[in-house]
């Protein structure tokens, strides 16, 4: 094998992208298109994490102002 075509990427369940196939041309190429899939992946997944976080803490404090009578909800 030249490194030239498509390989199946079978025991990376996380980077399969389309498919499970990965471009593949120079080993060095094939690597950085990897790391570059996984790095789009965690920026995603740390973003949802940072979402729900903020969700959670304004949902605490709404309810923090509420309980202790400082914030009327608008009707």
């Amino acid at each position: 094998m030249d490194g030239l075509g498509k390989t199946k990427v079978k025991s990376e369940p996380n980077k399969r992208m389309n498919g499970g196939y990965l471009n593949q041309g120079n080993g060095v190429g094939r690597h950085l298109l990897r790391n570059e899939i996984e790095t789009r992946r965690h920026k995603k997944i740390e973003q949802n994490c940072t979402q729900r976080r903020n969700e959670r803490i304004t949902i605490y404090v709404t309810d923090w102002l509420a309980a202790t009578g400082k914030w009327n909800f608008p009707e």
